[in-house]
């Protein structure tokens, strides 16, 4: 695929040729999705590493609960590190990561910070904490209840249509991130570029309701979690945000029988604490 097309042909292709699908019944949806880790080397330039406690407790909390984990790409820095340093630093949440593996719990995507994982050599450096899981460009999963068809979830990370130069991903890697290991400035793009954020979030918003009005679809990418709108009866297109918010609080989105719900964990009196930010009932959404 050219990695020039608009967000709009880029989505279609994506939904048409590299989706994987999948059907699952709605008595047995429970999913967390998480998107936008970007693991680093455990530096300055580690943006992953002040969210890593609230984030490992959140895996305590959604293993516990027996929650199929979904991480929705851009999980490790690539762009600014190699996959070595990344795994030295964080094995630990790897294997925490691996626990939902072995419960067959998992799934895992690919965005464009961690595009390299699709290359062999990458993945079997990370081999003994996959334990055979694939990383997937995206996923669509039919909801029914019993015989009856409920709706379609579209999961892709949400690079759509964005082309990102050799030049610059060079300039990150080999300069920008010694800039920001010494001065610990994070800095991501889009997350920084407000207005860049919410034209693709548009766009990708714009695309969904084009589609079939029981189509959801789920991303990240931008950093910015979907804020819910007044009037919820046409929310067909959902952000889960990420794990490397300055503040070190991270977003998540729960999928389950019931209902969707966008969650923030943040430290509370040195807690790492849950709260749910809206809640929408899943009925209303298809």
């Amino acid at each position: 695929m050219s990695d020039k097309l608009n967000t709009h042909d880029a989505l279609d292709y994506t939904f048409i040729n590299e989706a994987i699908e999948s059907t699952i019944d709605i008595k047995n949806l429970k999913m967390v999705i998480v998107s936008d880790l970007h693991r680093g080397a455990g530096n300055g330039a580690d943006d992953f590493k002040r969210c890593k406690q609230i984030y490992s407790e959140a895996l305590d909390y959604y293993f516990s609960k027996q929650y199929h984990l979904a991480l929705l790409g851009d999980i490790e820095e690539l762009w600014e590190t190699d996959l070595k340093s990344i795994i030295r630093t964080h094995k630990d949440i790897l294997l925490k990561e691996k626990q939902f593996i072995d419960k067959k719990l998992y799934t895992r995507f690919y965005g464009n910070h961690d595009f390299a994982l699709t290359q062999p050599s990458q993945i079997a450096k990370l081999k003994p904490y996959l334990a055979g899981a694939d990383i997937l460009r995206a996923m669509t999963i039919n909801l029914k209840d019993g015989d009856t068809f409920l709706g379609k979830l579209f999961l892709t990370h949400g690079d759509q249509g964005q082309y990102y130069s050799k030049i610059m991903r060079f300039a990150i890697r080999y300069i920008w991130r010694w800039i920001q290991n010494l001065t610990k400035i994070s800095t991501y793009l889009p997350s920084r570029n407000v207005d860049k954020a919410k034209a693709h979030g548009e766009e990708m918003y714009k695309w969904v309701q084009n589609k079939n009005k029981k189509l959801l679809l789920i991303a990240g990418h931008t950093h910015h979690c979907t804020v819910l709108p007044k009037s919820d009866k046409n929310i067909q297109y959902l952000n889960s945000g990420c794990c490397a918010f300055a503040d070190g609080s991270i977003t998540t989105i729960e999928l389950t029988t019931k209902e969707i719900n966008l969650v923030k964990w943040s430290m509370h009196k040195n807690n790492p604490t849950r709260h749910i930010e809206w809640s929408i009932p899943l009925a209303k959404v298809f």
